[in-house]
């Protein structure tokens, strides 16, 4: 979750790392502006 007041700039990222196999993900990102 990411939040921003007036002329800020969001840059919210995510990073997934997979040890197993045959493995997936879902990234959901939120963000708030101002």
């Amino acid at each position: 979750m990411a939040f921003a007041n007036a002329g800020q700039i969001i840059d919210a990222g995510a990073k997934v790392i997979h040890i197993g196999k045959n493995t997936t993900s879902r990234v959901i990102s939120k963000s708030l502006s101002k």
